[in-house]
């Protein structure tokens, strides 16, 4: 077959199979649509995932490490006394700082906090800190207000937390207890799980919570990077210590991780459900749709156009379909979901908020498997076209 011949066939056949889908809008119409759905809930949904890894991600720096109590899982269920936090700060690979060692003892506890609009109650992580914490946390500042005083029952409150809660907003009364927080501030951290928590003076929290001296966790600046092993090394050679020792980034790396996978995994599952029940009626679809156009079939036919251009063309109709089912979808998925405010519950009992993420690589996979589902959905019919008896098809109508 001339290759020229060839494409000149297959653009003439497509561009009638075109008029015919304006003619007729309603199948093709139906077919996209089906395609347009498939690929928005797919992206929506991975977009969560995508979110939630890249506040993960985002929490941490590489030359800090996270110290709790031996066993522990998590801040949550750690316990470090007094003692323990000068012990680390005695040990080799500790930054310096003006007041000496930066080591951030940190104390978290959890307030029943309303959201905004349902007024439906969450844990929001009530974080205690000292000075020290805002050198191991370099990427927390206030972008509103002011910095809480010690000695005083005030807090700072994360980005993402004051636009979720109620009772959040600067100048608000946070209510726990028989205690009252005044929020003085708004913090931002780069989009990190930090930004979902409310922060006040470690020792103000230790009273009120009748914690004693004890803390949670503490985070530790090292002098590099590379001074983890040697930290860690001394740490665990240490007698007055009974801790475990991770790197910040591989401690919140690991949550984001585990979720982003259940999250995608779902979210593909959903996903290809969907696209079985949008191929079966994008080939039942077609199948109508070039029924109607048997006479027109067997006339090129008859006229001398190839099976191969036949095929190519109406595989070629279900790609374009495809395409513009999976740039629809994708477009209405960014504009809708990118950037959305959310949150989830870790551990069961924690609320942390995050944003979807529709990211280039997602509109990609979505656009590819809207392909797919229309080269999928043409290829039975395109088969079935390229096969078409001129004489019977030309008698039946």
């Amino acid at each position: 077959m001339n290759a020229s011949g060839w494409l000149r066939e297959t653009r003439s056949i497509l561009l009638l199979g075109f008029r015919n889908a304006i003619v007729r809008p309603m199948l093709p119409a139906i077919v996209i649509i089906g395609f347009i759905a498939v690929v928005l809930v797919m992206v929506s949904v991975l977009s969560i995932g995508h979110g939630l890894s890249n506040m993960y991600t985002n929490s941490g720096s590489q030359d800090v490490t996270i110290v709790m109590s031996s066993g522990a899982f998590a801040e949550g269920v750690s316990h470090l006394s007094e003692a323990d936090i000068q012990a680390l700060g005695s040990e080799p690979g500790v930054a310096q700082g003006a007041q000496g060692p930066v080591v951030s003892p940190e104390l978290i506890t959890t307030v029943e906090v309303p959201k905004r609009g349902s007024g439906v109650v969450s844990n929001v992580i009530l974080r205690g800190v000292t000075t020290d914490a805002f050198q191991a946390h370099p990427k927390v500042h206030v972008i509103a207000g002011r910095m809480f005083r010690s000695g005083v029952h005030e807090v700072i409150v994360g980005r993402q937390a004051e636009r979720e809660y109620r009772d959040l907003s600067l100048g608000s009364k946070l209510h726990s207890g028989s205690d009252t927080w005044t929020v003085v501030g708004i913090f931002a951290a780069d989009g990190s799980i930090h930004e979902s928590e409310i922060w006040t003076d470690a020792e103000g929290l230790q009273t009120a919570f009748h914690m004693g001296n004890s803390y949670s966790s503490a985070y530790i600046k090292l002098t590099s990077p590379s001074a983890y092993k040697t930290f860690v090394a001394a740490v665990n050679k240490d007698p007055r210590l009974n801790v475990q020792v991770e790197a910040e980034k591989s401690y919140y790396s690991k949550f984001g991780s585990g979720v982003g996978h259940i999250i995608n995994s779902a979210g593909i599952a959903i996903a290809i459900l969907m696209a079985l029940g949008a191929v079966i009626g994008a080939i039942n679809l077609m199948y109508t749709h070039l029924a109607a156009r048997n006479r027109e079939m067997a006339t090129l036919r008859a006229v001398g156009f190839r099976r191969m251009s036949v095929l190519s063309a109406v595989l070629l109709e279900g790609l374009v379909f495809g395409l513009i089912g999976g740039v629809v979808g994708g477009a209405i998925a960014y504009f809708v979901f990118n950037g959305y405010q959310a949150g989830t519950m870790v551990g069961g009992t924690t609320q942390v908020d995050f944003q979807f993420a529709v990211t280039a690589g997602l509109l990609m996979a979505g656009i590819a498997f809207a392909l797919f589902m229309g080269f999928i959905g043409g290829l039975f019919p395109a088969i079935r076209a390229a096969r078409l008896s001129v004489a019977k098809a030309l008698r039946e109508t």
